[in-house]
């Protein structure tokens, strides 16, 4: 019923985690692996895929020189199922959040994808297997208003990744037509994306969903690009990829509320030029706070800060939350994502999490 689409380059360690993962569930769906990866780590990973393929269902595709975005394009075109996801390979979508949004998108049609909650972790050193430091929830995009232009200029005044909601691979599969280009925030994030909220709403289920390993961005698949405007809007063959994006997003925007194509085009300038005016924003912002400083002093003033502000703000969120449940009926945004949380069994989320936290902290030899 479900596909998995999971991009991968030379992190076989993470990828075997993966299907563990899944296949100690015994995952009816299917995953399918975009494998750039060069060397002993392709080797590596081939020989992981055909002993999990015992338990699990894997397609598996070699995408040498190809970026994650640009794998999502080969894989889109052989998933056997009706509903699609994206995760990567150091991540986890919890496949009872898959389940209960596969229900979620039978019974509502007017909306393109469902997601959960979204928790993020913390492995001490980035490494597939070891200690979790701490867990951190981020409460995920919804969309719920009736008309498409409305959908859009909201969702680029607060742009978020949906890219790991639970989608209908019939549309998942227009919204990566045409990642084959090598522009990842046009064809990763922007397209995609808005072409997601524009053919329908977006809803938030009260699940465990997401898990997501965050790390340092030289760790991660997020390239320059992604945190350079300047880079980006350089690009020699940026007008070319802008030209795609517009004309894809107002054809769906005409289509969907029915408008002229002059007042689709005014919608798509609004969102856009709203959401490059706040990513300058932010780009300045994060430079203000390295002005004067060395490399050295700022990731010496950032590890005291984050350390301390952590520790700090977990106790005072923790004492909120608790007062809260005190005076205030329960809502699903107050159940509490701390590892400890988590880890009690008392938490609506703990069944969901014990599997992922034994995969990330129990290391193969461990296991065996």
């Amino acid at each position: 019923m479900v596909s998995l689409l999971v991009p991968t380059k030379n992190r076989e360690q993470f990828l075997k985690r993966l299907l563990f993962y899944y296949s100690s569930l015994n995952f009816k769906g299917y995953i399918c692996i975009g494998d750039s990866s060069e060397g002993e780590q392709l080797a590596l990973n081939k020989k992981h895929v055909e002993a999990f393929k015992k338990k699990i269902n894997i397609i598996y595709k070699e995408c040498p020189g190809l970026n994650p975005v640009q794998a999502f394009s080969v894989l889109v075109k052989c998933v056997p199922t009706k509903y699609s996801a994206a995760v990567m390979d150091d991540d986890f979508i919890v496949t009872s959040g898959l389940e209960k949004g596969v229900k979620f998108l039978e019974e509502n049609g007017d909306y393109s994808c469902v997601n959960g909650v979204t928790v993020r972790i913390y492995v001490k050193d980035d490494m597939p297997h070891g200690q979790i430091l701490r867990c951190r929830r981020r409460i995920q995009l919804e969309e719920k208003a009736e008309n498409a232009s409305e959908r859009y200029l909201d969702f680029m005044s607060h742009y978020d990744d949906i890219g790991f909601s639970l989608h209908r691979t019939e549309a998942f599969m227009q919204m990566y037509e045409n990642a084959h280009n090598p522009d990842v925030v046009f064809f990763g994030e922007i397209l995609p994306a808005g072409l997601s909220v524009i053919k329908g709403k977006v809803m938030e289920l009260d699940c465990l969903y997401l898990i997501r390993q965050i790390k340092e961005p030289k760790k991660s698949y997020r390239v320059k690009e992604q945190f350079d405007t300047y880079l980006w809007i350089t690009n020699p063959r940026w007008n070319s990829y802008m030209i795609i994006c517009h004309d894809t997003l107002v054809n769906e925007l005409m289509k969907q509320d029915m408008i002229t194509h002059e007042s689709a085009c005014e919608v798509f300038r609004r969102g856009f030029m709203t959401h490059l005016y706040k990513r300058l924003v932010n780009e300045k912002k994060r430079q203000k706070r390295l002005e004067g400083l060395d490399v050295k002093e700022v990731d010496c003033i950032k590890l005291c800060i984050f350390n301390a502000l952590g520790k700090y703000m977990s106790r005072c969120k923790e004492m909120c939350r608790k007062l809260k449940t005190l005076v205030c009926p329960t809502s699903k945004n107050e159940v509490s994502t701390t590892l400890q949380s988590l880890l009690n069994p008392d938490s609506p989320y703990h069944k969901d999490f014990v599997p992922i936290y034994r995969a990330v902290t129990v290391t193969p030899k461990e296991r065996a």
